[in-house]
């Protein structure tokens, strides 16, 4: 019930003219282009849904000079029509199939994209995106408590990055905080912000590799706990045997 929501912000949320109550939850990050939190929307019958609300970053031109808030302007536009693109991109997604993504062997669903929902003004005049809500923790997250990828979340992160690119879509930011495990171990790709779709067989020559190649360096992250391309205690020399046996032998 809507007694039982601890909200640390109140706020309406327009979509399409259809205004609606939000409740924000818990502040779930925070980026360059904007800010992600966790939220629950009151529908006009009283239900209640679960939510992300991604928000694009406004900053203030209070006190700054003609040349300096013109600057600030521009970017606070580009971050919106970095959302807008977003949004774009997960239609495009979606209309591809790859929300949810089968085994090819078994039929089963393992997992799949985010679904997203729309574009929607807050009563500050924010732009906002609505995304599904994904129980469950991001690779980042799954190490820092101790825990360790299993064969199957591997085999499934695989098929997942396979299908994305085979219909075209190559999400090109596949590190580990944005990929997630949910609690019936099924793998949910996030954050299409720098994604790219294109017609199947259109895409450039070699477009896949560097999904291979960040997805393979998640993977490892996640089984031993260090990230492969940044973190101090992985030598030159290791990122580099590992990069040349994944080009000399694909996943």
């Amino acid at each position: 019930t809507i007694n039982d929501v601890k909200s640390i912000q109140q706020d309406t949320l327009s979509t399409d003219g259809d205004k609606q109550a939000v409740l924000f939850t818990r502040a779930l990050g925070e980026g360059k282009f904007g800010t992600t939190s966790l939220a629950t929307l009151i529908h006009s019958d009283g239900s209640l849904e679960e939510k992300v609300i991604k928000k694009a970053v406004v900053e203030t031109t209070d006190g700054t000079s003609s040349e300096e808030s013109s600057k600030i302007q521009t970017l606070n536009e580009n971050r919106v029509k970095f959302l807008e693109y977003e949004l774009k991109i997960s239609r495009q997604v979606s209309e591809r199939g790859l929300n949810e993504i089968r085994d090819p062997a078994t039929n089963e669903i393992i997992g799949g994209v985010v679904r997203y929902g729309s574009l929607a003004t807050l009563s500050s005049g924010e732009k906002a995106i609505t995304l599904d809500f994904v129980e469950g923790k991001t690779i980042s997250q799954w190490i820092n408590e101790g825990n360790a990828l299993t064969d199957e979340h591997i085999h499934r992160m695989r098929i997942i990055r396979e299908q994305l690119n085979k219909k075209g879509a190559f999400h090109r930011d596949l590190h580990s905080g944005n990929v997630m495990i949910t609690p019936d171990g099924r793998i949910m790709i996030i954050d299409l912000g720098f994604t790219h779709v294109y017609d199947p067989g259109t895409e450039p020559e070699g477009m896949d590799a560097f999904d291979r190649l960040s997805l393979e360096a998640t993977i490892i992250n996640g089984k031993t706990g260090h990230a492969l391309l940044r973190d101090p205690a992985t030598s030159k020399e290791t990122a580099e045997k590992f990069i040349d046996d994944l080009v000399a032998n694909p996943a």
